[in-house]
């Protein structure tokens, strides 16, 4: 079994290596880390709620209001045993993928993907006073880590997949997406760049995604007048947000190759105005644009120097188009001189 998953591992990095690009193959695994990570947080969950209505159970009805107190010690004892017993290396959620981070390098053992899992599980659902956030960084934090020793990746791809995968349990097991990438980046010190929060949206989104397919629908907070979430139209919104992109796209390109010719034709503009200026008299000594010229004097050439008498001009010209037409013309020849140097 452990030779034939070394074997598709090989394959795998053989075909990306061929095909994908390294940016590409983390977003890939972003998705993949937040799937795995939101199902492992989806069972955490519903294990803990399991073990909480057994013991709230008909079974245990006549002891549970006499025994209250005495159900978490018993989950505690519990909890010791198996790991005494089964020598688990159980730690301690958020503090040890820390520790895993700035001193081992982001090497999480393989343990650790289920012996927080189990152990949280049955301390909960006893009705320990802890959470499921810190067993869920620490689940979390270890299948990112094991997953990118799988794959061959370096440190910094590794703390990533590190962050995604924390991310993507947070997002499944609270249903809060965006506050699972910001808790993620105050926790684990992310540059916030575009390659590092693509793939954290990402690992969120699907984890959120998972959780909320497989969850019975219940909401712990609920907000009028906003219409609940809909798996059956994801689809639409992955439509959307393509016609977005490629609109944006357009924008860009159109913008790329359009803005140089714009700025030469107002420039041609700011000149026609320079002459109709020159012919009206209007630059005297008491022109309010007076400061203007003498704030470009230490930058000016041939540009710089039309785009500031045509707003003179503009301020002799009035609150008409005239008026708004020069000023256009000075903003652009100034930009265009400015984007030169």
């Amino acid at each position: 079994m452990k030779h034939t998953l070394q074997l598709w591992i090989r394959r795998v990095l053989i075909w990306r290596a061929q095909h994908l690009p390294m940016q590409h193959f983390i977003f890939v695994l972003s998705i993949l880390v937040g799937l795995i990570s939101g199902l492992v947080a989806v069972v955490l969950k519903n294990s803990t709620h399991a073990i909480q209505a057994w013991i709230r159970s008909e079974r245990f009805e006549d002891y549970y209001q006499i025994y209250y107190f005495a159900f978490p010690l018993v989950g505690i004892l519990l909890t010791v045993a198996l790991v005494r017993v089964f020598k688990l290396r159980a730690g301690e959620g958020i503090p040890s993928a820390i520790e895993a981070i700035s001193r081992q390098g982001g090497i999480i053992p393989r343990s650790r993907m289920y012996t927080s899992f189990l152990t949280s599980a049955i301390t909960v659902g006893f009705g320990g006073s802890v959470g499921l956030e810190g067993p869920a960084v620490g689940t979390g934090s270890a299948i990112g880590s094991n997953l990118a020793r799988w794959m061959r990746l370096g440190f910094k791809q590794r703390i990533l997949l590190i962050a995604c995968a924390t991310a993507g349990a947070i997002a499944s097991i609270f249903g809060a997406p965006v506050a699972a990438i910001i808790f993620t980046l105050e926790l684990f010190s992310i540059d916030l760049t575009l390659s590092s929060l693509v793939p954290l949206l990402l690992a969120s989104a699907t984890g959120a995604l998972t959780g909320l397919m497989m969850s019975d629908g219940s909401k712990l907070f609920y907000a009028e007048g906003i219409e609940a979430f809909d798996p059956v139209n994801l689809p639409y919104y992955l439509l959307l947000g393509v016609a977005c992109a490629l609109v944006s796209l357009y924008f860009k390109v159109e913008i790329f190759y359009a803005a140089p010719n714009a700025a030469l034709l107002f420039e041609l503009f700011g000149q026609c105005f320079q002459a109709i200026g020159v012919l009206w008299n209007t630059f005297d000594d008491g022109d309010p644009f007076t400061a203007s010229s003498l704030f470009f004097e230490p930058y000016a050439n041939d540009a710089i120097a039309h785009g500031c008498r045509t707003m003179r001009f503009a301020h002799a010209a009035g609150d008409g188009p005239l008026a708004l037409w020069a000023q256009l013309a000075a903003v652009c020849t100034v930009y265009r001189s400015s984007a030169a140097r």
